[in-house]
């Protein structure tokens, strides 16, 4: 029997570390020949090399399959050790020899303080039988210390020391040893090597493992297999059964159950670009292979370690080290790819594989050799047979797998060196259905269902009474079924047993949500694999816990309760809400979270019923000035400091505080907002926004930003208490001084007009001014003329002609021609009737000169202008009134043959046209007055 042969110093690291006894604990070490001397080290080099499998000529089992046959080794290939040349020659003379070792192993990389460390040692012969063995070590404080053997076995030496170590590193110098039958005195120098360990405070080490109870390490049986020992002890004393076989072996499933990460080895690569034929290179065809299988396994849910890329810099012994790095990765099989060359007859597939010889992983190499073999022979390749190769006649990466503990097989994918292969399998297309057939076979062999214990989820029986479409695809077949359960059923939520309900185990768990969000299969597995152990329950939770409110540091909770706000949100519920073919209903909670956070507050949708950013963005003017119509940052600040602040969140419907301050004027005296909203219907519309989340926001910064920049220039009205125009009609200074620039009336009231007590209210009232709007309508005035003269007396006769054919047409262009030049048509009305004594004239002027203000009119043969109708002789009138009465310029063109001649603004109100209109004109204003008045009484 081997003992421990563990120099192959990447099995047991990988082993140690995979164990779940040890999960943090262990590592090992060692040395492939850095103690020997140049001479020494350049023979077992050599000699290593010569033993190794050159891939450049590869081994076939036909005599025409290849014109060089690749050469094996009984050497321990993986680990580049050869033992004749591992052990140097013992002098009985030589008091010191410089030596080599097969493995160091040490227990305990991090060692609690008083804990035990375990180490153990293996010379690099078999034969040795071990007298006596010194492990030397210094600390990084300079102690130096040294601890004999505690147990021996043959070649093997065990230490157990440590618990009078105090906290610090400690490095491995060098090992001492004696063996039966020799004087000789071998050292192994450690001190250029990073062999340590540290001891470290109980308190740091705490969540490690005790180096006592757990304790796994690894030998191999007389094939070269690993197995597995509980205990150093066990190791040494090798645990031989009868038959010479140890008794302790890898668990029997580790190369059937859960293989999950597969090595793929495109067989050469780099500078060895192998074998040659019909213008390919078998280096290129066996990427081209890989890729394709690799393309199908990670579909299929395996983790796939490639043993080299497409390109790199490979020497032509690459192919010795490229298992130990795949191990090292974690895999769990190795496949490697490769063509074939021979003579150009020999054609068909060959796959390889290690010798069945007890343990599971040789087995499942054949199995999956034959599955592979198989799939080849269905495309079409000619079946050359599957070969289970000897120890010490494999594959140099047949021999490493073996020596990892894992399957390991070697393809022939066909003839490079025969046209017909070539020619139909080596395209693009072949390539890459020669990789999809390797990989159905990988498939075959380690099914999903094989990665799990699926029974704490899945009952055949229920599974296939529940669900009759499963039960009529499986025929009943409960291994169908279960593949079915694991392809389909729980990425669709299909309930496979009464002991879990994945429904109930959603709703229950918040973390499990935020991890794996709505992939229903994710929650099987973690079940099987962690939650059954947590004790989590599996069933009994109809009700969705916990649901997240939490997002980047900030919790939602006071603005957002996601039930509330689902059910406020129908659009939400159904993006959000997975309703799977196994009847199970789940909401992604986190995406409900990330839809509020990233659209529903921008959009203001409430999310809860302690929140309502309408309400808050109505009653807070201070937060309005700061965030405008940005609905989002009133969510955020309610969060961040409204309410610790106690602002309230609810219960304000009415917008409050509305702006009415810009650049340090307060404009209140001439501005309401709301008032300026529900008279300005564009403003309104302009600066309100209903949002998808029914919130109405009113930017009323910038309707106070409209009305002065805009409304005062427009004359448009702000308040009830200020009239511009009335303002403006009132006060003859400020019309010399503005003339039409409206705005300039409303800056004088805020900044004079309120300090000298003038009026800036609406003229409810005729006041006497002649420039203002209307009081009453072109009908008040018929009315008033027909009760005053009647309406018999109008003169149809003569005005029918001129464009007026009754009174209540006379009247309505009176007042289109007033209002036209912002005459009081109650003004001009009243001086029609005065001048023409109610149209009947019978002065000077008569009815058919249309000249109604007796314009021009100064005495007998002079009875003034004639004009062509009823509506340029009312514009004429018009016309001079605005003469007298403002400075204003006129709105139609001049056609006041006498405008000229007035002193302009001379005449603001009827009063002043005394003396000036008519002379000497004493109570001409006052007689205009009293028909307005009466007109007003209408």
């Amino acid at each position: 029997m081997k003992k421990v042969r563990c120099a192959v110093a990447n099995l047991v690291t990988a082993v140690l570390v995979s164990s779940s006894f040890l999960a943090p604990v262990s590592s090992a070490y060692a040395l492939e020949f850095s103690s020997l001397s140049n001479n020494e080290a350049e023979t077992s080099s050599s000699s290593s090399l010569s033993d190794f499998v050159s891939e450049d000529t590869e081994k076939t089992a036909e005599a025409d399959s290849c014109e060089d046959t690749e050469e094996t080794a009984e050497a321990d290939s993986c680990n580049s050790e050869v033992e004749s040349a591992a052990q140097p020659a013992q002098s009985p003379d030589s008091s010191s020899v410089d030596a080599s070792f097969q493995y160091l192993y040490i227990a305990q990389p991090s060692l609690s303080l008083g804990a035990m460390q375990e180490a153990a040692f293996a010379t690099a012969s078999d034969s040795d039988v071990l007298t006596s063995a010194s492990l030397s070590f210094v600390s990084n404080f300079g102690e130096e210390r040294s601890v004999e053997a505690s147990a021996f076995s043959g070649n093997a030496a065990g230490f157990t020391f440590g618990q009078d170590l105090l906290v610090a590193r400690y490095f491995l110098t060098g090992i001492t040893y004696q063996v039966k039958d020799s004087k000789a005195v071998y050292s192994v120098d450690l001190s250029s090597e990073d062999y340590s360990f540290d001891v470290v405070s109980s308190s740091s080490s705490s969540d490690r493992v005790d180096n006592s109870d757990d304790m796994s390490v690894y030998y191999a049986d007389e094939n070269g297999n690993p197995v597995e020992a509980f205990s150093i002890e066990e190791a040494l004393s090798g645990s031989e059964d009868d038959d010479g076989i140890a008794a302790y072996s890898i668990d029997s499933r580790s190369a059937r159950k859960n293989v999950r990460v597969i090595a793929l080895d495109a067989g050469h690569g780099g500078s060895d670009s192998g074998a040659q034929g019909n213008g390919k290179s078998e280096a290129d065809l066996t990427w081209k292979i890989v890729s394709a299988c690799k393309t199908k396994l990670e579909n299929y849910g395996f983790k796939v370690i490639l043993a080299r890329e497409q390109s790199g810099s490979y020497g032509s012994n690459d192919f010795l080290y490229r298992v130990q790095r795949c191990v090292k990765q974690g895999a769990q099989a190795y496949i490697s790819f490769h063509i074939n060359s021979g003579s150009s007859a020999a054609h068909g597939a060959e796959v390889y594989s290690p010798t069945v010889n007890g343990a599971d992983y040789t087995q499942v190499s054949y199995e999956l050799a034959q599955k592979v073999q198989n799939n080849l022979v269905a495309l079409g390749l000619t079946n050359r047979g599957v070969f289970q190769m000897q120890v010490g006649d494999e594959f140099a990466v047949i021999r490493c797998a073996r020596e990892a503990g894992i399957p390991g097989i070697l393809i022939e994918h066909g003839f490079i060196s025969n046209w017909g292969d070539a020619n139909k399998y080596f395209s693009d297309a072949g390539c890459k259905r020669l990789g999809e057939a390797d990989a159905d076979a990988i498939i075959a062999q380690f099914p999903k269902s094989s990665w799990l214990d699926y029974s704490s989820v899945f009952d055949a029986d229920y599974y296939l009474n529940k669900y009759p479409d499963v039960n009529e695809w499986a025929n009943g077949s409960k291994d169908k079924a279960l593949d079915h359960f694991i392809n389909y059923g729980m990425s669709e939520g299909r309930r496979g047993s009464e002991a879990f309900d994945v429904q109930s185990y959603y709703n229950e768990y918040p973390d499990l949500r935020a991890a794996f969000g709505t992939d229903l299969a994710s929650y099987y597995s973690h079940y099987l694999m962690y939650g059954k152990k947590e004790g989590r329950h599996a069933t009994g939770c109809s009700k969705l816990k916990g649901a997240a409110t939490k997002a980047g540091g900030v919790d939602y909770a006071p603005v957002y309760d996601p039930e509330y706000y689902l059910s406020r949100n129908g659009d939400v519920e159904k993006a959000f809400t997975k309703s799977t073919y196994g009847g199970v209903t789940v909401v992604d909670d986190s995406a409900v979270l990330r839809h509020f956070i990233n659209y529903g507050m921008s959009e203001g949708r409430r999310g809860s019923e302690a929140f309502d950013v309408q309400s808050y963005y109505n009653e807070y003017p201070d937060l309005r000035a700061a965030f405008g119509t940005d609905l989002a940052s009133y969510y955020s600040h309610y969060l961040m400091y409204g309410k610790k602040e106690g602002r309230h969140a609810t219960g304000c419907s009415k917008l409050k505080g509305a702006a009415t301050k810009a650049g340090g004027v307060d404009y209140a005296p001439v501005y309401d907002p709301e008032f300026y909203l529900s008279r300005n219907g564009d403003v309104e519309k302009a600066f309100t926004k209903s949002t998808y989340g029914g919130v109405t926001v009113v930017d009323d910064s910038a309707v106070l930003r409209h009305f002065i920049n805009y409304g005062m220039s427009e004359g448009r009205r702000g308040s009830e208490a200020f009239d511009v125009y009335s303002y403006r009609t009132r006060y003859l200074d400020l019309r010399k001084a503005y003339g039409s620039n409206l705005k300039e009336y409303y800056l004088h009231y805020l900044e004079y007009g309120m300090k000298e007590h003038r009026n800036g209210s609406s003229m409810t009232g005729f006041e006497g001014y002649i420039m203002s709007s209307s009081f009453t309508s072109y009908e008040d005035a018929a009315v008033h003329y027909g009760r005053t003269v009647g309406k018999h007396t109008y003169p149809t006769s003569v005005y029918k002609s001129k464009g007026s054919a009754s009174i209540d047409e006379f009247c309505k262009i009176l007042y289109e021609e007033a209002s036209f030049e912002g005459v009081c048509p109650e003004v001009l009305y009243a001086q029609v009737m005065k001048e023409t004594g109610y149209l009947r004239f019978g002065n000077l002027v008569q009815a058919n000169q249309c000249n109604f203000g007796g314009v021009g009119a100064t005495g007998p043969g002079n009875p003034g202008y004639t004009f062509s109708s009823v509506r340029e002789g009312l514009r004429v009138q018009a016309q001079h009134l605005k003469a007298y009465a403002t400075t204003e310029p006129l709105n139609n063109p001049c056609i006041d043959p006498r405008f000229n001649l007035v002193s302009r603004g001379c005449a603001p109100k009827t009063t002043d046209l005394n003396g000036r209109w008519a002379v000497p004109g004493k109570g001409y204003g006052e007689g205009l007055n009293a028909i307005v008045l009466d007109v007003l009484c209408m």
